[in-house]
């Protein structure tokens, strides 16, 4: 079990790689901007579906984005790593 500090979004920085502290379903979000009051997030992901009936496996990848607000009490983020950025 994991000993880290939650965060709220006002501490995150560019870079961040978080979980979500209420929602860890959601897996490994990057933080890429900050800006206007949001934080936003991106994570790659990948779903397989099986086409049987066409003799098929079809994979497919993406990046969600997705944005939450900077004040919001509702979210606190668990810090996965900080990297400094120049």
């Amino acid at each position: 079990m994991s000993t880290s500090k939650l965060l709220a979004g006002s501490k995150l920085k560019l870079g961040d790689r978080v979980l979500d502290a209420s929602n860890h379903q959601i897996g490994v979000l990057t933080v890429y901007q900050i800006k206007g009051g949001l934080i936003s997030f991106h994570r790659p992901y990948t779903h397989t579906t099986d086409f049987s009936t066409t003799s098929g496996l079809i994979c497919y990848t993406g990046v969600e984005i997705f944005n939450h607000p900077i004040d919001d009490s509702r979210y606190q983020y668990e810090l996965i790593s900080r990297k400094q950025i120049k």
